[in-house]
């Protein structure tokens, strides 16, 4: 899945630049969750965290409310890196735990977890061996 042409098709405004003079994906974590249906097509794809440099709160309510609203039974995370070090933190793998459990509390399959660079790059939590496949017993891997 190419996750830079996701954002920018769902969310342009995080890679336009702006009154800064960079685009918001450069200077800040941003956090978006994609709804989808059964053939892993985007139902609804929305942003639903900024934060600084190093990290974006995220509250699951709305962040599960994204796939609920659009009666989606799986969905993706997505969040940058923007200083484009795509390295799986304690942090990433944490909100990976958390959402993966209220996820599957509330039968809602969670797919995969990206980490987007501001160039586009990306990292796949179940590529990266984190998270385990969906259809497979679910769980976070340890750091690899």
């Amino acid at each position: 899945m190419n996750i830079g042409r996701l954002i920018g098709q769902y969310d342009p405004t995080a890679m336009t630049v702006d009154a800064t003079g960079s685009p918001p994906i450069d200077r800040q974590e941003l956090v978006w969750a994609a709804a989808l249906d059964a053939r892993d097509h985007v139902r609804s794809f929305v942003r639903i965290a900024m934060g600084g440099v190093s990290v974006a709160e995220v509250h699951l309510v709305p962040l599960l409310h994204v796939a609920v609203s659009v009666a989606a039974d799986r969905m993706l995370l997505v969040h940058s890196h923007p200083t484009g070090d795509l390295t799986v933190s304690d942090e990433d793998r944490n909100l990976t735990r958390a959402v993966l459990n209220a996820a599957t509390t509330c039968g809602i399959t969670l797919v995969d977890h990206y980490i987007v660079a501001p160039d586009g790059r990306s990292i796949s939590l179940v590529e990266a061996g984190y998270l385990a496949p969906a259809g497979t017993p679910r769980g976070l891997r340890a750091a690899q």
